[in-house]
């Protein structure tokens, strides 16, 4: 991320999408992330809902990592 006179740029990488947070809204920065929040973008809260509905069971230490499976590689 880095932080801007417009606010702060950020990357969502598993889906190659790129944001601006600017105060309590993320706004779309390309298509990808238009896909993901919506030409008119979201607030910072429900875009903490969707990332932890995504991805909170792919953090280290979850069944998924354990699997193997974290990183792209089989068990």
């Amino acid at each position: 991320a880095r932080e801007l006179p417009g606010g702060t740029v950020f990357r969502e990488p598993q889906i190659d999408a790129w944001y601006v947070q600017k105060g309590g809204r993320v706004l779309p920065l390309d298509r990808d992330a238009v896909g993901a929040v919506g030409k008119d973008g979201t607030t910072l809260a429900a875009y903490r809902t969707r990332v932890r509905a995504a991805y909170a069971d792919k953090l280290p230490g979850s069944g998924y990592a354990r699997a193997g499976r974290a990183g792209g590689y089989g068990p």
